[in-house]
């Protein structure tokens, strides 16, 4: 065989094995979905083998307002996924149920329910099935727009405000106090300052929730990137922080669902330009629109 023989099945050898290589990293990174068969809540668990989170800091936009980030390492993977996070004092805000039936379509993005409820802040909040409607209790200003969701496991946790405190609850102790607002997702990622556990690990994927603190403040927060996300065992060690005082953390859809919006502008009345000190805006987009977002007004 000639040189230029070798030298061309030497390559091509070189190249097969490279295509094994993306292919591996592909499905190692590939989002995945949660489902009722393979995730439950268990006794708590601390193990980890990941590095710590990186401290967060906080920027403030207003009294009772600030953004802050962190970064997440991956297990498999040299690359870091970035948290952004927005810890909202109640006194100062008001949370909305942003419902996109009544907007028209059954599905929309963030931002344009979070701009159409002339809001400066929104996450996407209920799972939702395949005729876009969303799964779970849904009630807005207190009344119901959907019924409770009470099998599986993954729909176990039920966000809701009374007296305009915030409350996380496991779906069988939701009580009907009167809530103005409720939400229904999950799973229960910390549950009174203790972290749960899952039945079987969950890969890195997009992901999206609210925390509660001991000061009855809400912190709202999504993964930014599309890649290579977040399990949720690093959103457990991200709010296990002790500087948070977190209390009770509740998961909302994640994967292409994902998305977190917030306007500088539409928060001030004013049109902000980005500084090296201040960002005028952050959205996070998802690839599917959601049926119902939850959303943050001036009070």
């Amino acid at each position: 065989m000639s040189q230029m023989g070798n030298t061309f099945f030497k390559n091509l050898y070189k190249y097969s094995l490279a295509l094994k290589a993306t292919a591996l990293t592909l499905f190692i990174f590939l989002p995945l979905h949660i489902s009722a068969q393979n995730q439950t809540e268990v006794k708590p668990n601390s193990n980890s083998f990941m590095k710590a989170p990186t401290e967060i800091k906080w920027a403030k936009q207003a009294e009772g307002l600030y953004l802050g980030s962190t970064l997440i390492s991956n297990p498999v993977s040299s690359f870091k996924s970035e948290l952004v996070l927005l810890r909202i004092n109640l006194d100062h805000f008001k949370l909305q149920v942003a419902d996109s039936r009544q907007h028209g379509p059954s599905l929309n993005t963030v931002k344009a329910l979070t701009l159409k409820n002339k809001a400066f802040a929104g996450i996407n909040a209920n799972f939702y099935g395949r005729n876009d409607k969303p799964l779970g209790l849904v009630i807005s200003e207190g009344k119901t727009l959907n019924q409770l969701h009470r099998s599986g496991s993954v729909l176990t946790g039920v966000f809701y405000l009374v007296n305009n405190k915030p409350r996380i609850a496991h779906r069988d102790n939701f009580q009907k106090i009167s809530p103005t607002l409720a939400l229904q997702a999950g799973p229960r990622i910390i549950s009174d300052k203790k972290k749960l556990s899952f039945k079987k690990s969950n890969g890195p994927t997009r992901r999206s929730g609210i925390a509660i603190t001991s000061k009855n403040e809400i912190i709202l927060y999504a993964t930014k990137s599309r890649f290579p996300g977040a399990r949720l065992e690093d959103i457990q060690d991200v709010f296990s922080m002790p500087t948070l005082a977190v209390t009770d953390v509740l998961n909302f859809d994640g994967g292409g669902s994902s998305q977190f919006y917030f306007s500088k502008s539409t928060l001030t009345g004013e049109v902000s330009k980005k500084t090296n000190s201040s960002i005028s805006e952050i959205n996070i987009s998802g690839g599917d629109p959601v049926p119902i977002a939850l959303v943050v007004t001036k009070k």
